[in-house]
């Protein structure tokens, strides 16, 4: 690991004296893609603390740290840009492949997804949009969870620091793997989510500062009723323009989650604290190249300890757009 961390640090070094192309803008185009490719390093792949492995997919599993490689792909094309409205299809894909045996290789996560988007200007000062996706997940070579949802959302702007904006979520999750806990009826999470989170946005002319607070509120209701659950979520993020050409971003979240029943693990019911934090810096290298460094840490507390982790993932590696 610590050879993992020096090794970023030369590249940060390196790439601080890299010399920048500064070709001219290009047109607009309706289509943009961001590819991204990185190598790194995850602490706790099973995201579990205990012995005790819950389910197929996690059987065997011989190690619980390992080099990996992230690999993302975004693709958007607009069907429709106007001053008044703007329809866009959109394509992404997220992977992380671990190489360090012991297994893990049925821990490899592929994510599919696909979206639409609508965006209209309801007043100078207001838009509102709506988007409808659907998405794919695996672990190694399980099909795990098919998941479609609907996201509306409005955003007004105060003046030329302050916006406020509601989001909305409605989704269907599809669970296609055997449940957990030796298949109990109560374990069974397809389901659905509902959610409600009010944003206010920051933004400090000239300065590259932005900032946002969110508030969410939602319902995750099961097929099996063992993972029904009420979340209250809090959130606070920021970007900054550092010296050198670097763009930094930091994301926190504090999730509460209170469950309805003793669920298949507890004798009491669940509850669960949930932090994460994400910090994401990029510098660039040509016009259409960046060089970006990765950390993610997630904690959980619970009162089900079979559900208790901690997790730490650092990657770096090269963003491309076309």
């Amino acid at each position: 690991m610590k050879l993992s961390i020096y090794g970023l640090v030369l590249a940060i070094l390196i790439i601080s004296y890299a010399p920048i192309s500064r070709a001219e803008e290009p047109a607009n185009k309706p289509w943009h893609i961001t590819l991204t490719a990185g190598m790194g390093h995850n602490d706790n792949v099973p995201r579990v603390d205990g012995s005790l492995l819950l389910s197929d997919v996690l059987a065997n599993i011989k190690r619980r740290e390992s080099l990996l490689g992230r690999f993302t792909v975004d693709a958007t094309y607009d069907l429709i840009r106007t001053d008044q409205h703007i329809l866009t299809l959109g394509y992404n894909m997220f992977t992380d492949r671990n190489f360090s045996g012991g297994n893990l290789d049925k821990l490899d996560y592929l994510e599919h997804g696909i979206w639409v988007g609508y965006q209209k200007k309801l007043t100078p000062n207001t838009i509102g949009s709506l988007k409808l996706s659907g998405r794919y997940n695996s672990y190694g070579t399980h099909h795990v969870r098919n998941v479609a949802g609907i996201e509306p959302a409005i955003v007004y702007r105060l003046n030329n620091i302050l916006s406020v904006g509601l989001n909305g979520l409605f989704q269907m999750n599809d669970l296609k793997n055997r449940p957990l806990f030796g298949g109990a009826r109560n374990a069974d999470q397809s389901g659905e989510v509902y959610q409600l989170t009010p944003v206010v946005y920051f933004s400090v002319p000239n300065t590259g500062i932005k900032a946002n607070v969110r508030y969410r509120t939602g319902r995750n209701r099961t097929e099996g009723g063992g993972f029904d659950y009420n979340e209250d979520a809090v959130s606070a993020g920021i970007s900054l323009q550092l010296p050198w050409q670097v763009s930094a971003d930091m994301t926190f979240w504090h999730y509460w989650r209170d469950y309805d029943d003793l669920g298949p693990t507890v004798t009491r019911e669940r509850k669960d604290d949930i932090d994460t934090y994400k910090v994401i810096a990029t510098r660039p290298i040509t016009d259409s190249t960046q060089f970006y460094i990765n950390f993610e840490h997630t904690q959980m507390q619970s009162n089900g300890v079979f559900f208790e982790y901690r997790q730490n993932v650092v990657t770096s590696g090269i963003i491309i757009t076309f």
